[in-house]
């Protein structure tokens, strides 16, 4: 925004919904690309449910820690999009004009957070859920 803090921004619906039986990732491993599963992480919704869950079990020993977000630079998912919007009739099925719309909007964000010098993960939110929460240390002149 225009204070340059970097939020989270909202893509996403036709990816996750092209990657609902794992297909996008199955494509992208096939052609040698990082699959953009790789990128995400819990939202803080699933990191409690997940905490929950194996707390239930009571025999799996847990930290709070394995549930934080796993931040990655933009770059390689950068390359990743790049990748995937390269591929040809192979792909053509799996990235409809709704996912290369979103890749390239995913794109453009993560290229606003290399410039700022932001890392950043993927995550699906639950309906309604709140994504107030701090991330790792910002590095000079990111916000």
């Amino acid at each position: 925004d225009r204070r340059s803090e970097v939020k989270h921004q909202a893509i996403g619906c036709a990816i996750l919904e092209a990657d609902l039986d794992a297909s996008l990732t199955t494509l992208a491993l096939r052609s040698g690309i990082e699959p953009l599963a790789t990128f995400g992480d819990y939202s803080p919704a699933a990191a409690e449910h997940a905490k929950q869950t194996l707390a239930e079990l009571g025999d799996v020993d847990f930290d709070d820690a394995d549930f934080e977000p796993h931040w990655h630079e933009p770059a390689s998912c950068i390359k990743a999009i790049d990748s995937l919007m390269t591929l040809g009739r192979e792909a053509s099925r799996f990235l409809s004009k709704a996912v290369r719309s979103e890749l390239a909007l995913l794109r453009g964000t993560l290229e606003e957070a290399s410039h700022r010098s932001c890392d950043f993960y993927l995550v699906d939110v639950e309906p309604g859920e709140s994504m107030d929460f701090a991330g790792p240390p910002l590095q000079k002149g990111a916000g």
